[in-house]
């Protein structure tokens, strides 16, 4: 092209004698130009030497975050030295058959232990030698695989859990935040003495279960708490039902001498996390054992820990009051199910076991029931100068259609309420004494002096109405025609459970008159029956022993002691509380166990999903297997052991499961759990 309107040609336009004549002809700016081009060139090729040299430095020396990352997943593995090797009896001190009755993983375990001792000078450490008594020792007393060989001791770092009643000690693990623990603190020092109670109680009445447990580490985060209100709240009137079930397990945990990392803040559960790295396939004393947290608590770990949860999955236990069942559990089998489940799975697809998903009721065999205490300030003696009804409902908008019902009760007796944001007597109906927001203590002196604690169908299975009774009022639980779900109630729209309630407190439908009546409330006619009835009622203050102090001290205890989620094979409920049991067409395993007085365990599962079982007790000649909520059913066996279900049917296919005995008002164990 041409600059001044000839043709240059391009090699003479570039050289060097010409760039100099058109300088000094008075080219200074095109002269300029390329002083910059030169400059700009030389400055790009030194940045990208100096970025090259600090790469490799980077990647020989990594930085104390990327160190601090790297930890909680390197395993560093030594390998033995391959000495000469001399015969070994690895036979010897195998448990005998009875032995290994409840150990179903030790044969595993001590098969790939013959020679996978070698594989870290760790197992060298801990006394094993290639001996099968070595082995036996260490799967019996560090990995908890085999029976114990008696007399059978091994040098560990691990502590034994003693129980620890300074409230002080804990509250000073409570500070990422104040205003979340707020309510839990005033809780935990309300009960302090109920919770030092139970222990002994249990000690005294449990003491193989209470002794010689290993003191273990638990990181515990309350997911729900970030970046929300609820704490705040919880002193508005805001829900309770979260913090009420949080603090208590925290409790719990304290008082059986656990070592706790507690959080609601994301720095702070990041600084739990980075304590812990496994440093070797042994025990070694520096693993975190379980990871409480909730489904928010969760989502965090993995955007920002994800190698972390993902080497831990099998230890993390998550809350999650309302359940979560089979169909919701994994993102390949609901997104094929859509059409019968629903658009949306936001709170499901974790892909853990059932059993690691921990309610607040136990209105599911599938998961883990953790519960919470029901609370009472009780002096003994029987109010017999009870009036009145109380209504369940403390914030204004529960009261939107409570009009009808309301006036219902008002024909019968006075009404009283607790609603925290009512401003003025207009915002409620007239007539209604409000006592706005009360503290605990002053709320169950109230209950003590109202009959009737009368439900307006939401909170959906809140505590309170245990409380009710337990302080001796009737409670009047709304029925629910048609019942209330996922596919029916917008709440439940996007929780991951099937399950439909058939009133606002299922758990208390069970209990029945006197102390619960169940009603449709819409009917003013059975309502105001329901209401005179009670109101002619004396009742005495009833709570089931597994909502008390030493009833949940107890479950939590042997939940975390023995409840193993990293197994292939259960090791608890123990194999022998099996109670094999077929169904009939089209039931589920729930009401299959129901049905004859027993409870299905989704972790039995894999005691009966074995090809043996379905040809003896159901005459197969051919077995298919196959990822399905019902199997193992008719000859089919299950494939994905996330789909173990005990809650789920389907029409027309018989069921082959796993029941078990469970103990009076203490449902989540059983006579040999303990």
């Amino acid at each position: 092209s041409s600059i001044d309107g000839g043709s240059v040609d391009a090699l003479s336009w570039w050289s060097p004698s010409s760039r100099v004549m058109r300088c000094s002809r008075g080219w200074p700016r095109l002269c300029r130009a390329w002083r910059l081009i030169v400059c700009l060139t030389l400055s790009f090729i030194s940045a990208c030497i100096v970025y090259s040299y600090c790469a490799l430095t980077e990647l020989n020396e990594p930085s104390p975050a990327v160190a601090t990352a790297l930890s909680t997943v390197v395993v560093h593995k030594t390998r033995m030295p391959d000495t000469t090797r001399v015969h070994l009896n690895t036979t010897e001190c195998f448990p005998s058959k009875s032995e290994l009755v409840d150990f179903p993983n030790c044969r595993s375990k001590w098969d790939w232990m013959v020679d996978g001792w070698r594989t870290d000078q760790c197992y060298a450490k801990m006394g094993v030698n290639g001996t099968g008594c070595s082995i036996r020792r260490f799967l019996s007393t560090a990995e908890k695989h085999c029976p114990p060989l008696h007399g059978s001791t091994l040098n560990e770092s691990r502590r034994m859990a003693e129980p620890n009643f300074s409230m002080e000690q804990l509250f000073s693990k409570l500070t990422d935040k104040a205003v979340n623990y707020e309510f839990m603190k005033q809780r935990m020092s309300r009960m302090w003495d109920s919770w030092k109670e139970a222990y002994r109680e249990n000690v005294r009445l449990h003491p193989k279960t209470m002794a010689n447990r290993t003191m273990l580490k638990i990181v515990l985060h309350l997911g729900f708490l970030t970046n929300t209100k609820f704490g705040e709240l919880s002193s508005k009137g805001g829900p309770l039902g979260e913090l009420v079930q949080w603090s208590d397990l925290i409790a719990s945990l304290h008082i059986l001498g656990h070592d706790l990392r507690i959080s609601t803040q994301p720095d702070s559960v990041l600084r739990n996390i980075d304590a812990f790295a496994r440093l070797a396939p042994c025990p070694n004393g520096n693993q975190v054992d379980l990871i409480f947290t909730d489904i928010m608590g969760l989502r965090l770990m993995q955007r920002k820990r994800r190698p972390f949860v993902v080497s831990n999955k099998c230890k993390l236990r998550l809350l999650d009051s309302f359940g979560t069942q089979a169909e919701f559990n994994t993102r390949e089998y609901f997104n094929g199910h859509k059409s019968e489940l629903g658009k949306s799975n936001p709170w499901g697809g974790h892909g853990l076991a059932l059993r690691q998903f921990l309610s607040l009721y136990p209105h599911t065999h599938d998961n883990t029931f953790l519960g919470f205490v029901v609370n009472t300030h009780l002096n003994g003696t029987l109010n017999k100068t009870r009036s009145g009804v109380l209504v369940y409902g403390k914030e204004k908008y529960m009261w939107a259609k409570a009009e009808a019902a309301v006036r219902t009760a008002m024909e019968v007796t006075e009404v009283h309420a607790t609603v925290a944001d009512a401003s003025d007597a207009s915002s409620l109906p007239s007539g209604v004494i409000n006592h706005r927001l009360l503290n605990e203590l002053q709320f169950h002196e109230l209950l003590s002096k109202v009959r009737v604690f009368l439900g307006l169908g939401f909170p959906f299975e809140g505590p309170a109405p245990l409380e009710a009774v337990a302080h001796g009022a009737i409670f009047i639980n709304p029925r629910f025609d048609p019942p209330k779900g996922r596919l029916t109630e917008k709440f439940f729209a996007e929780k991951p459970t099937l399950r439909a309630l058939t009133s606002q407190c299922p758990y208390l439908e069970d209990m029945g008159e006197p102390w619960v009546m169940t009603v449709d409330t819409n009917d003013t006619k059975a309502l105001k029956d329901a209401i005179e009835r009670a109101m002619m009622s004396d009742v005495t203050p009833r709570l089931p022993s597994e909502l008390t102090a030493s009833g949940m001290l107890l479950r939590v205890s042997i939940i975390v002691d023995r409840l193993n989620t990293c197994e292939t094979m259960p090791v608890w409920p123990p194999p022998s509380a099996l109670r094999e049991r077929v169904g009939v067409a089209g039931a589920s395993c729930e009401s299959v166990c129901s049905s004859a007085g027993l409870r299905c365990d989704s972790a039995l599962f894999p005691l009966v999903n074995k090809k043996e079982r379905l040809v003896e007790r159901m005459k197969c000649e051919s077995i298919a297997t196959t990822p399905s909520i019902v199997a193992p059913s008719k000859c089919t066996l299950q494939e994905n052991s996330l789909l173990f279900s005990c809650s789920s049917s389907l029409a027309g296919t018989i069921r082959l499961c796993p029941c078990r005995d469970f103990l009076p008002d203490q449902r989540e164990l059983c006579t040999q759990c303990l």
